[in-house]
């Protein structure tokens, strides 16, 4: 937010840009254990919606790239907690079950490109969820 309300004047200034937030799909669908963070991403992407009408009659788009598990990046969980850890039932485990395809950092960094790209010059207000069918909300 305090990165939003420092460039944004900037950008309404000039009449364009591109703003790309990044949460997770916590804040779309209700994830055990993700209360917290879910509920700010949650509020992030309300935030998002009714600034992208606000800042879109002066050329500036705002959208949202939210993620679950990234396979490459260091697990949002406390790292090596037996939780996440365990081999067998483990959370991790339980989430590679569950995963159609591999989400990868440069999944992600695609993702906010193609928002901060000519590509998306008529989207704003949006989410897009890079979450490798995880989470698949309506």
């Amino acid at each position: 937010m305090y990165a939003l309300q420092a460039f944004a004047p900037h950008m309404r200034a000039t009449g364009a840009g591109s703003i790309v937030l990044v949460g997770t799909d916590a804040g779309r669908i209700a994830t055990v254990g993700e209360s917290m963070i879910g509920g700010a991403t949650g509020g992030m992407m309300q935030m998002s919606r009714a600034l992208a009408r606000e800042f879109g009659r002066e050329g500036v788009r705002i959208n949202v790239v939210s993620l679950s598990f990234v396979s490459d990046a260091i697990p949002r969980w406390q790292a090596g907690s037996a939780a996440l850890m365990d081999n067998h039932d483990g959370m991790l485990q339980q989430l590679k079950k569950r995963m159609l395809f591999d989400v990868r950092c440069e999944d992600i960094a695609a993702a906010v490109a193609f928002f901060a790209g000519p590509g998306a010059r008529a989207i704003t207000g949006q989410t897009l969820s890079v979450n490798g069918g995880l989470s698949t909300p309506g």
